[in-house]
């Protein structure tokens, strides 16, 4: 095998490495999928519990279920 092809084998396996790096990194994120990435550095005011944390978080708004969008059936 020449330099060149060890090369490019060498180059292929760390590539490779890298993307099963990132693809687990991105399956095991513990944030939920509509949860912003937002840097907080410790000089911040935002990185005070109190400045972002949220007392009661509301859940997300589910359509209502008896509503249709079909008119009503005529009835005989």
């Amino acid at each position: 095998m020449t330099k060149q092809e060890w090369i490019k084998y060498g180059a292929l396996f760390l590539l490779a490495v890298a993307a099963f790096g990132v693809a687990g990194i991105a399956l095991t994120n513990p944030r939920a999928p509509g949860e912003a990435v937002s840097p907080v550095t410790a000089s911040s005011p935002a990185a005070t519990p109190t400045a972002t944390a949220t007392r009661h978080p509301q859940p997300p708004q589910r359509p209502n279920s008896r509503k249709s969008s079909f008119p009503p059936s005529p009835s005989s």
